[in-house]
């Protein structure tokens, strides 16, 4: 499973269970539209709006069944500390998304740095 991890995928504990937001295109699919892209979402994440922050977190869960999931999470993020609890998990699993699904500190890290030259001629 660390494996998979590593691929972008982020564990949380969720009321006593271990869970994994998988970031795939369904998840970025269903967050996009219903936020109207993703600096909203940032943006409600700032605002601590707990239905966004649970929105985030079930479409990671399981984006096919997401009314049923939202539900069912919700007592527990509340219980969790909801922002305290959560928005370090979501933030990166938000990410993970933007990056294609991969773990975006991976991604940065392979990337080339700009050596400032715009126009190489």
């Amino acid at each position: 499973m660390t494996d998979r991890l590593s691929s972008g995928e982020v564990s949380i504990t969720l009321g006593g269970r271990e869970r994994v937001l998988r970031p795939t295109l369904d998840a970025a699919r269903k967050i996009n539209a219903k936020f109207g892209g993703f600096t909203q979402v940032y943006q409600q994440f700032v605002q601590q709006d707990f239905a966004a922050l649970t929105y985030v977190l079930a479409a990671g869960l399981n984006a096919k069944r997401l009314q049923e999931t939202i539900d069912e999470i919700e007592p527990q993020v509340f219980a969790g500390g909801l922002f305290t609890g959560y928005g370090e998990a979501a933030i990166k699993f938000l990410r993970n998304l933007t990056a294609g699904g991969r773990d975006a500190d991976a991604v940065a890290e392979t990337e080339e740095p700009d050596d400032g030259d715009a126009d190489p001629e």
